[in-house]
């Protein structure tokens, strides 16, 4: 009897293995979303400056950019997201990042565009084991407030 249990947990863990390695990491998390309920109504500016894949236990990528759309509503609350959709089986994934400072980027953008502070840095490393293998098309959602938010096709590719 004691060798049955020992052999049930085990399986248990093998079939639970990334759930349980996941509860342990301390990166942005992903989630499941679903790509039609995400909105745009305002022009995205996008950069991706980097795109990194760092592996180790977690399967660590890493972004590294801006993004911003044009507004005069205060955005205190501003989210810039990564979104990952499958090409094939149309699975969506979101990795929530809140907007680093980024005043370079502000002073490039200030007298040409409404861009409203900068608020506009993505610096994000993220774990993939929940994310089903595939190739993902990347977009950048950005949510300025309520009023102004995008969501922009980056033309980048992630291969899990």
């Amino acid at each position: 009897m004691y060798h049955l249990v020992i052999i049930v947990i085990c399986v248990l863990y093998l079939f639970f293995a990334n759930t349980i390695a996941l509860l342990f990491y301390n990166g942005s998390k992903v989630e499941k979303v679903n790509f039609d309920s995400l909105k745009s109504n305002s022009k995205a500016y996008v950069s991706v400056e980097s795109s990194e894949h760092l592996g180790g236990m977690f399967e660590e990528e890493y972004f590294h950019g801006w993004a911003f759309c044009e507004t005069k509503v205060d955005n205190t609350n501003k989210q810039i997201n990564i979104i990952f959709k499958n090409n094939k089986t149309n699975k969506c994934y979101r990795v929530k990042s809140n907007a680093q400072f980024r005043p370079d980027v502000y002073g490039v953008f200030r007298k040409t565009t409404g861009i409203y502070n900068g608020m506009n840095g993505i610096n994000c490393k993220f774990s993939t084991i929940g994310m089903e293998k595939g190739s993902y098309k990347v977009y950048i959602q950005v949510i300025e407030n309520d009023t102004n938010y995008s969501v922009y096709d980056t033309g980048n590719e992630l291969i899990i």
